[in-house]
């Protein structure tokens, strides 16, 4: 492929690898510099959590359970969390492609907690490698590469997600593009089975950069397909993706399986909650060293780029500006006039409001800037699309050119479907709206990440564009180098990490025959705690902590919540439970209460700062044998109450309820009344968290709740909710067989 800046290699030229020596050298330097900002981690391994206690405990128990057993086997997808149900792997990401560097660690007797600190740490230093292996391979000098690195591997970004491995592992984006340009140049299919496999890994240590990796790389392909010697290199590199995928297709379906199996599903409200904020461009992170963190975001808006990597590509712009330009093509021209009108219309709207004009049988109104803020965007980026000067770039195979473009790609896809800008929407159906109809990306709720593939194409951009800045500068060039350098470390230099404590370990006795532990009360960080102590005691938990929390775990929870009585009934059916109440707890005391009242509950003592209780197995509780359903139709619906009219009046067994989705919000109680306008019999009434968690294990995808009313009859039915209606469904049903 072509380039159009000087230290990039031509077509043919050979690759040529550093010394390997010196290429040690830069990555013990990347490591000392990854340990100092992480500092004090490296000193506490095996006994400090970085950040917080939960998702770095999660992760922590996926990296030892992938030790533990074969990936995606039968006994991996069933993991001993969230008991007693199977699959609960497919609720979160696997990490399996760490694999290769922290299961060898705990198989030579290295700690979980110290394997997961290890891949902390080093995600930094080799995420900054892989990039200035990225830079050699361009024909960057070692000095740009080595800003590169630094641009990429320590990012102010980063310290938005010091909690999530899984983002911050994104060293094998880089190794993806090396192999995709080393092959279009040398032609040899070493670099499509390299591709192959970094991007496998990749994605098994993301999902989010399986799916966002892949559209960068399909842009990569339609930038640089026509530059190719060949083009039948961009043939076997489509090839070499598809096997790929092919490899990973099994591990997806069976994703897939299990997702329906629990009706898993991200709704558009999550990813727009989970969408980057376009002010979060302005906001840094906390944690920062030399940036006050902006406070007023979440974590979903840090997206500050720092100052060194912007100054670095808008002197570049501005300097290239200066040549003489191509004259626009007259489609561009049609574009930028259609976007500066539409800008114009919003800008007016900002000052007066919503507004109205009529003009003959024409009307032209505007209620919120969103849409036309819309057509504006969209007119700038059909504009760019269509210039000449885009268009010679593409011809060309400019390679920064592409990443920087990409990189604003990226961003803009950070911010979701529809981007805001603090409590006002900038753009209807941005691109990340048309992206959710492809295959897969609906299942992704953090379009937020998207932004580390921004980093990625604007660290490298930065560092070709410091190239072409510095040209025919010498000691002046080497200057600007180390200051770059030194900038784009105080731009992304982490203040001291908070470091927790591990959670102590607590053993429980006198549990030959238990089927399982719960530890009390429900919690993030409680809930971490005991899957990290069930690696230590080799017991399944009934708590958990993933992406999705399924049904039968919403339903407990709501029930504990209330202190509902025989909400643990359901889970006892399974064996005896080993239930321990945190006595530091401010509710321990009325926990404590709850399980008593549980029949044939026996007390174990104390332990480590835990009550111990025995829960012997409950007999099981078979359904009641019901009639045929009777179809009924709504009369009165509100969020508290409906009305249904039976179609056959007369005597009515029970009442099936499927709560669906609508288990993440039970209500309290529920009443359920029979007869006519005026006169109601209540012939049934009480909570039904144990009985949710029942039909959640029964059927978690719809969660129906038996509730027998034997004595009923009448011609209308009315429930009655003390919360929020989110029933999915009622079925009445008639009296069973005598």
């Amino acid at each position: 492929m072509s380039e159009d800046q000087p230290s990039a290699p031509t077509p043919g030229e050979t690759f040529r690898v550093a010394p390997a020596a010196r290429l040690l050298g830069v990555f013990l330097l990347y490591g000392l510099l990854a340990i100092l900002v992480t500092s004090p981690l490296a000193a506490r391994l095996s006994d400090g959590v970085p950040h917080d206690l939960a998702d770095p405990l999660l992760n922590t128990w996926l990296l030892w359970w992938n030790a533990h057993a074969v990936p995606f086997s039968a006994e991996w997808w069933n993991g001993p969390f969230f008991h007693p149900i199977p699959g609960v792997l497919s609720f979160s990401e696997s990490l399996v492609g760490l694999s290769p560097l922290t299961t060898p660690l705990q198989w030579l007797g290295v700690r979980p907690l110290a394997a997961y600190n290890t891949a902390f740490i080093l995600s930094f230093a080799l995420s900054a490698l892989s990039m200035h292996l990225l830079g050699r391979a361009l024909g960057l000098r070692p000095g740009l590469c080595f800003v590169a690195g630094l641009a990429y591997g320590f990012a102010p970004y980063r310290a938005a997600h010091l909690a999530h491995l899984q983002v911050l592992s994104a060293y094998f984006i880089p190794l993806v593009f090396l192999a995709a340009h080393r092959f279009v140049d040398s032609g040899r299919r070493r670099w499509l089975v390299f591709f192959a496999v970094v991007w496998i890994l990749q994605g098994l240590t993301n999902g989010y950069y399986l799916v966002f990796v892949s559209l960068l790389f399909g842009a990569w392909l339609a930038w640089f397909v026509v530059s190719m010697q060949r083009r039948g290199r961009a043939v076997q590199l489509l090839l070499a993706w598809a096997l790929a995928c092919a490899c990973l297709a099994p591990v997806l379906w069976r994703y897939a399986q299990w997702h329906a199996r629990y009706g898993l599903r991200r709704t558009i409200e999550e990813i727009e909650f989970l969408s980057a904020d376009v002010l979060g461009l302005f906001a840094p992170a906390p944690g920062l060293a030399h940036w006050p963190g902006a406070t007023s975001f979440g974590g979903a808006a840090w997206l500050f780029p720092g100052l060194t990597l912007p100054v670095i590509l808008v002197s570049f712009l501005i300097t290239s500006r200066r040549r003489k330009q191509a004259d626009e093509s007259r489609a561009a021209l049609v574009f930028a006039a259609v976007a500066v009108f539409a800008a114009a219309t919003a800008a007016a709207t900002a000052v007066v409001g919503p507004w109205r004009l009529a003009l003959g049988g024409l009307a032209l109104s505007v209620k919120a800037l969103s849409k036309p803020l819309a057509i504006a965007l969209y007119g700038l980026i059909l504009t760019a699309i269509s210039s000449r000067s885009l268009r010679n770039a593409w011809q060309r195979g400019s390679v920064p050119a592409f990443y920087l473009l990409a990189g604003v790609a990226m961003v803009i896809l950070a911010f979701g479907p529809n981007p805001i800008a603090g409590e006002l929407r900038v753009w209807d159906k941005a691109p990340y709206f048309y992206l959710l109809k492809l295959p897969g990306v609906s299942a992704l709720r953090a379009p937020e990440r998207f932004a580390m593939l921004g980093v990625f194409c604007l660290a490298l951009a930065g560092a070709i564009t410091l190239g072409r800045l510095i040209e025919r500068r010498g000691r002046r060039g080497t200057l600007l180098v180390a200051l770059a350098a030194v900038g784009m470390l105080w731009d992304g230099w982490l203040d001291r990490i908070p470091i927790c404590e591990a959670p102590a370990d607590v053993m429980p006795s006198a549990h030959g025959s238990v089927a399982a532990v719960l530890e009390l009360p429900l919690d993030v960080e409680r809930d971490t705690s005991a899957m990290y102590r069930a690696m230590i005691h080799g017991l399944p938990v009934v708590n958990g902590y993933s992406g999705y929390p399924p049904a039968h775990y919403l339903a407990l929870r709501s029930g504990l919540e209330r202190r509902e009585p025989g909400v643990l009934t359901a889970l006892r059916q399974q064996g005896p439970l080993l239930v321990l109440v945190d006595h530091a707890a401010a509710d321990a005391e009325s926990l404590q209460r709850l399980v008593r009242s549980e029949a044939d509950a026996r007390s174990l003592g104390e332990e480590k700062g835990h009550v111990v209780f025995l829960l012997p197995r409950s007999r099981l509780q078979s359904d009641a044998t019901l009639g045929s359903r009777i179809p009924i139709s709504v009369l009165h619906g509100s969020p508290r109450r409906a009305v249904f009219e039976l179609a056959h009046p007369g005597p009515i067994g029970g009442v099936m309820l499927a709560f669906g989705a609508g288990v993440s919000s039970l209500p309290a109680r529920v009443t359920i009344e029979v007869g006519d306008i005026g006169d109601w019999t209540t012939v049934w009434d009480g909570p039904i968290a144990a009985l949710a968690l029942r039909g959640a294990l029964r059927d978690p995808k719809r969660v129906p709740v038996l509730l027998e009313t034997p004595n009923a009859s009448g011609r209308l039915l009315r429930i009655r909710v003390d919360g929020v209606w989110t029933i999915e469904e009622v079925v009445s049903l008639g009296p069973g067989a005598e």
